[in-house]
């Protein structure tokens, strides 16, 4: 249920969500030298998200022996993000960057807001299929909630499923926290690394946002930077109250909430780039099956002789695919319909993803 206006106002918000990753894999290089697993390492990283849901999800994928430990440190960092961030942003910004105020967004269209969750997670699922679950949540219940068709099914997914969900989630994870498990050095070790990933993932956030700030001849304020280790709405509000307390009349929060909902997506791609590089070997993916079906069907293998002729050398079904995705890429970024310019450099980077997709597989 998450609302995505304030970054599809201020698309730059997504460079600072990504700058606040850096905490998850910073703290995986830590986790490594104490001498954890790549998995283990991985799963303890995701803590520097400040996703409670990303982070369970990474460690039953990663290290399901940890789950108890890094649900807790996750969860306790989570609560403490205005004890922990505020010292951090005073330590790098000077009072004269605290005090700058921003000016408003302009205003979103209903067009984008219901295009955007439909367009991210179509790039995610194709480029990165191990995030689809995680980023594909996401956008559905912004997707209900923007689109205002299914208000009864947004109300109850807001709320009394919300508030099931997070009592069963309570007890499982609860239950895996018994003392030959949960009462050791390793967490005190997690619990030591949980605190290092929010602190380098603040650092991260707030150290791009004075590059942006004079970038931006002063436009940017470094303090939204911090909001963008996702713990939403909570990051943001630091922002905002850390803000006042320097200009009683400086109102950051819509601004820090674009960092804090990119960093919402940039945790769960950095989550999907984990699994993909440590998880297990398992069956293959919703997208793996339809890749293989298209792979072996008649059109696809009638496209690829059509396109060996055309162009002279022999084109493989999996080169016609890459194709194919690249074409339609193009088509949606030309076509002319009243796309927003955001919209239209969502479709650049995505056309520029499949090229390079085609370099990769021998095209040129």
């Amino acid at each position: 249920m998450t609302d995505f206006e304030p970054l599809i106002a201020r698309p730059s918000s997504l460079l600072l969500g990504a700058a606040a990753q850096l905490g998850i894999f910073f703290t995986f290089v830590g986790a490594k030298i104490l001498g954890f697993t790549n998995q283990e390492a991985g799963a303890i990283g995701i803590i520097g998200g400040a996703d409670g849901p990303t982070a369970i999800y990474v460690t039953t994928k990663l290290a399901p022996h940890l789950l108890g430990s890094i649900a807790v440190a996750a969860y306790c960092y989570m609560a403490l993000v205005p004890v922990i961030q505020p010292p951090i942003m005073k330590a790098l910004t000077t009072e004269k960057e605290r005090q700058i105020v921003m000016t408003a967004p302009r205003r979103v269209s209903k067009t984008e807001k219901i295009l955007f969750p439909i367009i991210v997670t179509i790039i995610v699922a194709l480029t990165l299929p191990d995030a689809a679950i995680l980023v594909g949540c996401l956008m559905m219940g912004n997707l209900m909630k923007e689109s205002g068709v299914v208000e009864r099914i947004t109300k109850t997914a807001g709320n009394e499923l919300m508030n099931i969900i997070t009592i069963f989630l309570g007890f499982s994870v609860g239950c895996t926290t018994n003392a030959a498990t949960f009462l050791n050095i390793q967490t005190v070790e997690i619990i030591v690394l949980g605190i290092v990933a929010f602190g380098v993932g603040t650092a991260g956030g707030v150290l791009l946002g004075k590059v942006m700030c004079v970038v931006t001849h002063g436009k940017i304020n470094p303090l939204i930077g911090s909001a963008g280790v996702s713990a939403v709405p909570m990051a943001a509000r630091v922002s905002q109250k850390v803000g006042q307390e320097y200009n009683p009349r400086n109102y950051l929060l819509m601004h820090a909430m674009g960092p804090n909902v990119a960093g919402v997506i940039g945790s769960a791609v950095a989550a999907g780039i984990l699994i993909n590089m440590f998880g297990a070997a398992s069956r293959p993916s919703v997208f793996a099956a339809l890749k293989g079906y298209c792979l072996r069907s008649k059109a696809v293998h009638s496209l690829s002789a059509f396109y060996s002729r055309l162009l002279e050398t022999r084109v493989t079904p999996l080169q016609t695919l890459h194709l194919l995705h690249a074409q339609l890429a193009f088509v949606l970024m030309v076509f002319p319909l009243p796309f927003s310019p955001f919209v239209r450099f969502l479709f650049l980077g995505w056309f520029a993803l499949t090229v390079a997709q085609c370099r990769r597989a021998g095209l040129k």
